[in-house]
């Protein structure tokens, strides 16, 4: 699978999960210059990266509402988000309901994707992201 695919399949998903956590939501163009989104995901448990990016991120909240943010973390099949524009942490996990993540995770332990207020992808690493570099 080459790299255009895989964002394709990461957007796909991402577009579902936007989807399944808002119901009122018709795509990712809703967020469209509103929010960016950083898709954090690992596949089936979280390894020493994933549990790293999250730390990073601790108690960056006000950074995070500032830079109009919405993470969400992805662990296989299921994933939760947090809403720093709302002050919203959501700690229940939900099940995605497909196999798209598979699809991407089968080569990739730790994956980082941010789209950017214009919706388009701004970064895509296997590294943790640094808050700086945020």
């Amino acid at each position: 699978m080459n790299i255009s695919s895989k964002f394709l399949i990461a957007l796909s998903l991402l577009n579902g999960l936007v989807l399944m956590h808002n119901i009122n939501a018709q795509s990712l163009e809703e967020y469209t210059w509103k929010n960016r989104i950083l898709l954090i995901w690992c596949s089936d448990e979280p390894d020493s990266k994933y549990e790293a990016q999250l730390r990073e991120f601790k108690d960056l909240d006000s950074e995070l509402r500032e830079r109009k943010l919405i993470i969400y973390e992805v662990i296989g099949d299921q994933f939760r988000f947090t809403d720093y524009t709302k002050n919203s942490k959501k700690d229940e996990w939900y099940l995605i309901g497909h196999d798209l993540e598979k699809i991407i995770l089968k080569s990739e332990l730790f994956r980082i994707i941010l789209i950017g207020l214009d919706g388009t992808i701004k970064l895509t690493q296997s590294d943790m992201l640094t808050k700086e570099d945020l």
